[in-house]
């Protein structure tokens, strides 16, 4: 008896299946799995950096500033001043810099700034008697993305830069 269903058709001819990948492919793929792995980890999010500086006259700069952070996160950088002399000093004041305090959309500084002008921004600090420290806060909301350098330095009237210290924070997607 003849079968009532057609005859199958011929199966179609089979291909090898190969997965090619070039040099950059197989460096790509393993960095893009790693991401979200360094992301959870926190090895992408805000760190902190303290760096510590013995000016003349036994004042010493501590700088604590944001070495990452993430694109309109936010993060501070705190400066204080501290006076290990035998004698009070005064009329001192800290100056930062103005090119890279505009890569932020949002600069709140405590105490505010006195003057801008000549690429600095200078906050005055009050009389420091024998072991007394003053400090200045900035909170920062970057606005740039990449590595943004700046620098704080510790003046004083008439005289050249008592101290220096340069910085940078990058700032992620």
């Amino acid at each position: 008896m003849p079968s009532p269903h057609p005859p199958s058709p011929p199966r179609p001819p089979e291909y090898r299946r190969e997965v090619r990948l070039g040099a950059l492919e197989w460096i790509g793929i393993p960095a893009l799995a790693l991401l979200p792995v360094l992301a959870l980890s926190g090895a992408l999010g805000p760190a902190h950096t303290r760096q510590v500086l013995q000016a003349p006259n036994a004042l010493w700069l501590d700088v604590s500033h944001p070495a990452r952070l993430r694109h309109l996160g936010s993060g501070h950088l705190v400066v204080t001043v501290t006076n290990t002399a035998a004698e009070g000093t005064q009329d001192l004041s800290l100056a930062f810099d103005e090119a890279y305090l505009a890569h932020f959309s949002s600069v709140d500084s405590v105490p505010a700034p006195d003057a801008i002008s000549s690429g600095r921004a200078r906050v005055s600090l009050p009389a420091l008697a024998p072991g007394e420290r003053a400090s200045v806060h900035l909170r920062l909301q970057p606005d740039d993305w990449g590595l943004l350098k700046g620098w704080v330095e510790l003046n004083r009237p008439g005289q050249p830069t008592l101290a220096r210290l340069d910085f940078s924070t990058t700032v992620l997607p």
